[in-house]
Order: structure tokens, then C-alpha cells, then sequence
């Protein structure tokens, strides 16, 4: 039987080319026809989830501001322009909600998001709370969404409340992490390739899905597919859909 294709996972959005997290970055995304996409969560003072990879605005905006000091409405009047990346290119992106996210989803039954929250958030709110406020805001298009997070326990709790897929991202690869996964069963796991044994070695195969970043080479995802990932994350989607477009 032939083994399926490689994916290609957009990190942060197309976030080579246009500022991570954004509305844009995903639609650019989308147009270079990626159809799993990742971004990451902070929850607003008012507890609204919004797409932010920080927990304070300095990178992102110029701003030493705290996240967790200003609410949503707030936090959407910050620009989020990455101006060392990008000069004045973008100064009239500002910081999503996920609710906004999923707006632009709409009919789009072939996407999927993984949507990473991010652990200063579930350590400031309590698992529970962040976990209310990211599920709500998905609403009906909940089924299209995985939770990914660096945090074991907060992934426990989901699967004790019964949300249906979960990724986990790893910071190491030996037999404990191992066997955190077999009694987890994620659906994903997620991994920077520079954690991964040197050896080119075949990965641990499961119910799961690989999903392996930063890539930026094809060469490199062609070798960890061979490995048994099924997905690479990439900041550069339109090169690496381009590149793997006729690779089985």
C-alpha cells in the first residue's frame, strides 16, 4: 500500500512573508493551497482568547505591554506590523481573536487548525477557564480544530472532558516521553526537528501524526518522511508547497 503524502502545516500562518498570527498570514496560507494551519493562543485580561504568540507585546508590537493587563478590545487596538521584519509594510494588522479566526474558516470543511495555547496563559487562568474560553470561541466549527500545547497536564484535561483531538508538543524524545504519548494517544505529535535523535533512525509509530518544524528544506522533509512523519510546519508555505507538490 503507498503511504500517504507529506503535509505541509503552516506555522504562525505564511509568517515568512507576512506577519505571524494575522488574519492575512493565514489567508496567504490558504491561497498557496495549505490546508492545515497552526497559530497560537493568549487569553486578554477579560479572558478572550486571542491569536498572539507572546505573552507581551514588545516583540510583536514595539510594546512592552502585557497581554494579561489588557483586554480584547484593547489588545485589537495594538498593531502587530513586526516593523524589524518587515519595515511599514503591514501597520494596519492588528491583533485577532480566535472567534475571528473562525469567522474566516466559515464553509471551509477541508481546513484544519492546530491551535496552540500557550502555557503563560494556563498558568495564569487555570486549565480550566482557558480551556472554556478557547473551546467556546471555536463554536460550530470546534470539529475542525485540534488543541496543541506544550503543557501535559492541560492536554490531560481535555481529554478528560472529553474534547476529541489533541496534539502534544514535545520538548524531548527519549523512552519517558515515549511513554507519556502511549497513555495520552494524542492525534498529533508535534516536535522541532532539532530534538530528534541525529541517527535518521525511524520515528516512534503510532495512532498519532507527526508534525515536525521549522522546516525550510525540502530535502530535510523528503528525509523525515522517509522517517514516518506525515506533516512538516513550515513559516514558508508557498516554497514548500512548491517543492513537495510532486513528492509521495
Amino acid at each position: 500500500m503507498n503511504k500517504k503524502s507529506l503535509d505541509v502545516v503552516a506555522h504562525r500562518g505564511f509568517a515568512e512573508k507576512y506577519p505571524e498570527n494575522t488574519l492575512l498570514s493565514i489567508q496567504k496560507a490558504w491561497e498557496c493551497g495549505v490546508r492545515i494551519i497552526e497559530f497560537d493562543i493568549q487569553l486578554s485580561k477579560d479572558g478572550v482568547a486571542m491569536v498572539i504568540h507572546d505573552d507581551n507585546l514588545s516583540r510583536t508590537s514595539g510594546e512592552n505591554e502585557s497581554v494579561f493587563n489588557l483586554t480584547a478590545q484593547q489588545l485589537q487596538g495594538f498593531h502587530v506590523d513586526y516593523a524589524e521584519l518587515f519595515g511599514d509594510q503591514f501597520n494596519s494588522e492588528t491583533i485577532p481573536r480566535l472567534s475571528d479566526f473562525i469567522h474566516w474558516m466559515g464553509d471551509k470543511s477541508d481546513v484544519t487548525f492546530l491551535v496552540e495555547v500557550k502555557e503563560e496563559s494556563i498558568e495564569y487562568f487555570g486549565a480550566e477557564k482557558t480551556a472554556s474560553e478557547v473551546i467556546n470561541a471555536m463554536g460550530d466549527n470546534r470539529s475542525q480544530c485540534t488543541i496543541i500545547s506544550y503543557d501535559l497536564n492541560f492536554l490531560k484535561y481535555l481529554r478528560r472532558i472529553g474534547w476529541q483531538s489533541i496534539g502534544w508538543v514535545l520538548r524531548g524524545y527519549n523512552d519517558d516521553v515515549k511513554q507519556q504519548i502511549d497513555e495520552l494517544q494524542p492525534e498529533f505529535v508535534i516536535c522541532n526537528v532539532n530534538r530528534l535523535p541525529e541517527n535518521n533512525e525511524a520515528l516512534w509509530q503510532g495512532y498519532w501524526q507527526w508534525v515536525i518544524y521549522e522546516i525550510t528544506d525540502v530535502e530535510i522533509a523528503q528525509q523525515l518522511y522517509q522517517r514516518g512523519v506525515q506533516s512538516i510546519e513550515t513559516m514558508c508555505a508557498e516554497k514548500m508547497m512548491k517543492g513537495l507538490a510532486n513528492y509521495v
